[in-house]
């Protein structure tokens, strides 16, 4: 019985590991944390998020770059562009590099990695949703492997106007 238990749980445990490596399950979508075994860092990220304008019309689309320091690199990333605590907008499909998932309702509002191959920049691309008018903030969860990430760092504001 103790042997079907422990076979039991190294299965889920792989699976777990599994899809960490292919992305952020939907289960993170409303606290963009990662169910990985140690906490997140509390030091300030090293990792950016750099917006290519300030600005958007409602219905445009916005280029975002999630990217590391020299010499460093990471290995996964969860991205959502929120009005308070709602995901809004989409994000564009890119299956080389990242996968877009569905949050809290919503169709395509968040993105995430589809591999755990180090990377030290990701270009995404965000669309607004076309009756939007007010300020949004993306979000990022990085992680630098499965002991380090940085949960929920924020880019500027954005204005959908």
């Amino acid at each position: 019985m103790n042997q079907f238990f422990l076979l039991a749980l190294a299965a889920v445990a792989i699976s777990t590991v599994h899809a960490f490596s292919n992305g952020a399950p939907e289960g993170v979508c409303a606290d963009m944390t990662p169910k990985h075994p140690d906490p997140a860092q509390e030091s300030e990220s090293p990792y950016k998020i750099v917006l290519k304008k300030k600005s958007v019309s409602p219905g445009g689309s916005l280029s975002l770059v999630i990217s590391s320091p020299p010499g460093l690199s990471f290995k996964g990333f969860f991205v959502q562009a929120r009005v308070g605590d709602t995901p809004v907008g989409t994000f564009t499909k890119n299956p080389k590099t990242f996968k877009v998932i569905n949050c809290l309702g919503g169709s395509q509002n968040a993105v995430t990695h589809v591999d755990a191959k180090p990377k030290s920049r990701v270009t995404l691309t965000w669309i607004a949703p076309k009756d939007l008018s007010e300020s949004v903030t993306f979000y990022a969860t990085v992680a630098k492997n499965g002991a380090e990430y940085w949960v929920g760092q924020q880019s500027e504001a954005v204005t959908v106007a």
